[in-house]
């Protein structure tokens, strides 16, 4: 609970996992697929308003927190990495958003920080922005390694990389401390959603990749979904919103792509075959 480091007597806080294992794989998948069944759906939900409660407290609380993910941080887990004030990782790390690949969307602010982080990487250009974010959201992508991390934009440039994923947990909790003299909690953000001209374009991509066979039709109805929550489809021109905006875009897609058919025989083959289904 970031409230309550908040109001005690200390530095900050250190995100981490057992030495040696992953830091955290994603949704629980088995409990989508109960919900859908039991017409529980809002169960899932109300799980998906706790994680992007957490996550935003923990990076709008007064003191700083510094994940440590090791070997791999997927869907959630690259989300509670993406909230974080710092991240510290050894060079053999992946992360990566990969709902999409379940027919499923990052509902615990990952569009959010993505969008954020391609918005300052694509200097201040909202259409390339949400250009840079939907290939990487509807890719999938995870990356080779910290470093490649950095590159696509889950890790920033002043993010820590350590050589010896022993030292990982030494290295956070030394870092907690040198952030915390001085540390002031940062100003909420702005998002900066591009309009209709953009989001058009990513939905003719997606029809002509379906059209040559490199998507199939699930996938071409998942990524026009998340075209119309990365950018604004009702205005012809960019808009500026809270994040709380987005949040709620991404919680009420996940719901609705939860309870389509064609998403629950994706999750039921992952769960069964622990492999992605194309359908």
């Amino acid at each position: 609970d970031m409230r309550a480091v908040s109001k005690r007597l200390c530095c900050g806080m250190v995100l981490a996992s057992p030495l040696g294992k992953n830091f955290c794989v994603g949704a629980n998948l088995l409990k989508v697929a109960e919900d859908y069944n039991n017409n529980t759906m809002a169960k899932t939900v109300d799980d998906i308003i706790l994680a992007q409660k957490a996550y935003m407290a923990m990076k709008y609380a007064s003191k700083p927190c510094v994940a440590v993910p090791a070997k791999r941080a997927l869907g959630g887990g690259a989300e509670m990495c993406m909230h974080a004030t710092h991240v510290t990782t050894a060079f053999k790390f992946s992360i990566g958003l990969v709902e999409s690949s379940i027919g499923l969307i990052p509902s615990a602010g990952g569009c959010k920080e993505m969008l954020l982080r391609c918005y300052e990487l694509e200097e201040h250009d909202a259409t390339k922005a949400a250009q840079r974010a939907f290939n990487l959201i509807t890719r999938g992508a995870v990356s080779s390694d910290a470093s490649n991390a950095q590159d696509l934009g889950y890790l920033r440039q002043t993010d820590s990389i350590v050589d010896n994923p022993e030292d990982i947990l030494t290295s956070g909790k030394a870092k907690v401390l040198e952030l915390a003299k001085g540390y002031h909690a940062p100003t909420p953000a702005i998002v900066h959603l591009a309009g209709r001209d953009t989001y058009n374009k990513l939905v003719a991509d997606v029809d002509i990749a379906k059209e040559n066979g490199s998507i199939g039709p699930h996938d071409q109805f998942v990524f026009r979904q998340i075209a119309s929550v990365i950018t604004n489809p009702d205005s012809d021109t960019e808009i500026t919103v809270s994040e709380d905006v987005i949040l709620e875009r991404e919680r009420c897609m996940f719901h609705d792509l939860a309870m389509n058919e064609k998403t629950q025989e994706r999750v039921s083959h992952m769960l069964k075959t622990g492999k992605a289904l194309k359908n």
